[in-house]
């Protein structure tokens, strides 16, 4: 009978231990879910940080995709406050030209009218009177159409035209055009001989060295030498190539007029004289 009764106790003391077991095990389960569920609530302060810094990745991401499609080196600037050559370019306003040629300064004009704009070009007095060839344009800008002038100067050896301005490429930078110097003349002196005597049936000597002087003063520079030898209808002239470039130029004139003289002179010669005869 006591033996029933121990076992019974110890019966009961077990189950009551189950139950302590099971008990403590729903504590443990029910505590770490509790917690676990607040640390990853979705409103909660580290997930909204960290969605925050996702979302500058990927607008850094779409900066630096965009500045690789347009060409340039790191994120695209929402204003831009310094605009390089291209953007000046691109901001030039465009429009056609028709230009039948002439000088430099015609050409300006014509920029000037046909762009509504701008057009600042310099021109050195030795280029005033060169001669542009005709230009037909369509949609162009003024440092387009400046540049391309500029090559075919260059390439004729005629002048050049470049701008010193960075902002080349804007509208309202400045261009020079001055002679090419490979085409200019050299100042030193030099001594040339030319024959006179075909001018001398019309002309006297006198008359041929009062020509050239005054070509010689009205080009402005400091006269020549120049000496005649009779034995020989020689002049012989000691200047620059500018000075005896005008002397051919001039001796060449003359020639046309000294045998229309000459013609006259003969017409007023009698006839008597012309067959040696005398009345």
């Amino acid at each position: 009978m006591k033996t029933k009764i121990r076992t019974a106790g110890i019966g009961v003391v077990a189950v009551k231990g189950l139950f302590g077991v099971l008990a403590c095990g729903l504590l443990l389960v029910v505590v770490p879910s509790a917690m676990w569920g607040q640390e990853s609530e979705p409103g909660s302060e580290s997930q909204r940080v960290d969605a925050e810094q996702r979302q500058q990745v990927r607008e850094e991401v779409a900066r630096r995709r965009a500045a690789r499609q347009a060409g340039i080196a790191g994120p695209v600037p929402t204003q831009v406050t310094n605009p390089g050559p291209l953007a000046a370019e691109s901001a030039a306003k465009r429009y056609d030209l028709e230009f039948p040629g002439g000088t430099p300064a015609q050409l300006v004009a014509a920029i000037r009218k046909a762009s509504e704009g701008p057009c600042n070009l310099i021109i050195a007095p030795d280029v005033a009177e060169l001669a542009i060839p005709p230009l037909s344009l369509g949609s162009t800008t003024t440092p387009r159409l400046l540049r391309s002038l500029a090559q075919i100067l260059s390439s004729s050896n005629r002048a050049t035209l470049f701008c010193e301005d960075r902002a080349y490429q804007d509208e309202a930078a400045v261009w020079v055009m001055v002679q090419d110097q490979n085409n200019r003349p050299s100042t030193s002196l030099r001594c040339q001989a030319r024959n006179i005597d075909f001018l001398l049936i019309g002309y006297s000597v006198d008359e041929i060295t009062n020509a050239l002087s005054t070509a010689w003063k009205l080009q402005g520079n400091e006269l020549p030498r120049f000496v005649y030898d009779k034995a020989t209808t020689l002049l012989l002239v000691s200047g620059t190539d500018r000075q005896l470039g005008l002397m051919d130029e001039v001796l060449t004139q003359m020639n046309d007029s000294a045998k229309r003289r000459a013609r006259e002179k003969a017409s007023l010669v009698p006839e008597s004289v012309k067959s040696g005869s005398l009345r």
